[in-house]
């Protein structure tokens, strides 16, 4: 079945409650002010004011000897003989665990940055000017999207315009490709051994997993002690790196090395930052930022990618560049969303991707799960004890339920080594252990995440060699396009047999002339 489409455009806003200190030196786009930012929700902050002279020590008085007298004029106990010391304790220090949980809810902020547009085309960047110029736009921003091949331009609307009035007005130039808002996109999202062995997981990977997977989220604390000798890499494409909550919980669950190991331990992760942080503590990213870091991670060629972030309309640039990763062999895990009162968001909702819920570990639904048809698995994600910027916190949503959907992708062989996002979603959804209504259901999707004999089975080579990188796998057929072929074939058929007879009829006449 295929998604809804629309041409709209996303900037990514994350309901993370842990508010993050703000990193110095926020760069923001091209022609943006201070208070411009402020007006969107992104925090710059001021310039630190100089530090006050430390006050200066006091001095103790030191402690009488062992012959004098008290104050209270008692004679001084004797000197004790110290107990033998025990050996030093070397078990890893237990990081604090917050008491503010971080639970990821509906969002009620606005659809689309209310003064941007965005345009794509394939032409030099004076010619995009040009462009813009003409339809009485400010440019705020040029980037190139080379898996795409076309340049991204984020421009400023005049003051008064609305920006699906500048959308329709930029697509009646012949000369671009595309124009769309700039939507919202927000982020999603006690010991494990109990929902490893829900899932299929008996045992922590051990840290034999091999394969890349790259998350496409908030700064991860590459310093945490639970990520200490992970596999991990991060590059920023928003404007901030301040480590954050949300992707640091994710980091954790995929490729955490300390006591609560990830689901993946031992395989490379790739941190593709796009988010600024709100003042309100929340971390958004434009599609600029976004659609950046998809391009790059198309490059980088990984066997899973983890995204869990949502908007609620489709994105025809984000929606392309995901398309193009899911086609190059890329396994796909995305977040369901957290509104029970709105369908299954963007991008969980496309065919390229698997959507995944959240379920707590005595396997029911998260109270602000997403609902709907397009809803396929669903997974722990509720009440995880998960690492954060200074310690452990318990956090809740469908974002960490798809870290363990997306972690568990690299012990697939359709994800590692056969490179088929096809195959693996078949073998999912038929592993799945049916929960709620009897099959497929609006809530639960398939049912329980597990990893069983279809997702562990070897691919065969023809899917395998389909979806190698630089080919596309062969879109699946509809019903539609099934009737056509079936009611061609038929007409060739009866073609083929009325000829046969001709050339007999034929023949006869020839063999007795009149």
């Amino acid at each position: 079945m295929s998604k809804r489409a629309g041409i709209h455009a996303c900037g990514l806003l994350a309901g993370l409650a842990l508010a993050v200190p703000a990193a110095s030196g926020v760069k923001l786009p091209e022609g943006m002010t201070r208070e411009q930012a402020a007006a969107i929700g992104i925090l710059v902050p001021e310039e630190p004011a100089a530090a006050s002279p430390a006050p200066a020590p006091t001095k103790t008085p030191p402690p009488p000897p062992p012959d004098s007298k008290a104050a209270t004029g008692t004679a001084a106990k004797p000197a004790r003989k110290e107990p033998p010391r025990s050996p030093p304790d070397t078990r890893p220090t237990k990081m604090p665990v917050q008491d503010d949980p971080l639970i990821m809810g509906p969002y009620s902020g606005p659809d689309i940055v209310p003064d941007q547009v965005l345009f794509f085309a394939d032409l030099p960047n004076g010619t995009l000017r040009a462009i813009a110029a003409r339809n009485g736009l400010t440019v705020l921003e040029i980037s190139p999207l080379d898996q795409l091949g076309v340049v991204m331009v984020t421009a400023r609307v005049p003051s008064g315009t609305n920006p699906q009035q500048a959308v329709e007005q930029l697509e009646r130039d012949p000369s671009i490709g595309w124009a769309q808002p700039n939507h919202i996109y927000w982020l999603l999202g006690n010991s494990r051994e109990k929902a490893y062995a829900m899932h299929g997981l008996a045992t922590p990977s051990g840290g034999s997993i091999q394969g890349r997977i790259v998350m496409i989220d908030s700064p991860v604390d590459a310093g945490n002690a639970a990520l200490a000798g992970a596999k991990l890499s991060q590059l920023v494409f928003g404007s901030t790196s301040a480590p954050a909550a949300h992707g640091t919980a994710i980091a954790e669950i995929l490729v955490g090395t300390g006591p609560y190991p990830g689901v993946a331990k031992g395989a490379e992760l790739v941190s593709l930052v796009a988010f600024s942080r709100t003042t309100k503590g929340e971390w958004i990213g434009t599609t600029p930022d976004l659609s950046r870091a998809l391009n790059h991670a198309i490059t980088l060629a990984p066997n899973v990618a983890n995204l869990s972030f949502a908007t609620r309309d489709h994105d025809k640039a984000v929606g392309k560049l995901i398309e193009k990763l899911d086609q190059s062999g890329t396994c796909i895990a995305a977040a369901a969303g957290n509104d029970p009162h709105y369908s299954v968001l963007f991008p969980g909702r496309m065919d390229a991707t698997l959507a995944v819920t959240a379920i707590d570990d005595r396997q029911q639904i998260y109270s602000n799960a997403s609902r709907g048809e397009k809803v396929d698995i669903a997974a722990w994600g509720v009440g995880m004890n998960a690492a954060v910027p200074g310690g452990r916190r318990t956090v809740t949503g469908t974002s960490f339920a798809t870290a363990i959907v997306s972690g568990s992708m690299l012990r697939m062989p359709a994800c590692n080594g056969g490179r088929s996002p096809a195959a693996m979603r078949n073998a999912i959804r038929t592993d799945a252990l049916d929960l709620g209504d009897p099959g497929l259901d609006f809530t639960y999707g398939a049912g329980l995440f597990t990893l069983g004999k279809a997702s562990l089975a070897p691919v065969p080579a023809d899917a395998s060699a389909a979806a190698q990188p630089g080919g596309a796998s062969p879109p699946p057929q509809t019903g539609k396009q099934s009737l056509l072929w079936a009611a061609g074939s038929a007409i060739a058929a009866l073609a083929a047999f009325l000829l046969i007879l001709w050339r007999r009829r034929r023949r006869k006449r020839s063999a007795h002339p009149d």
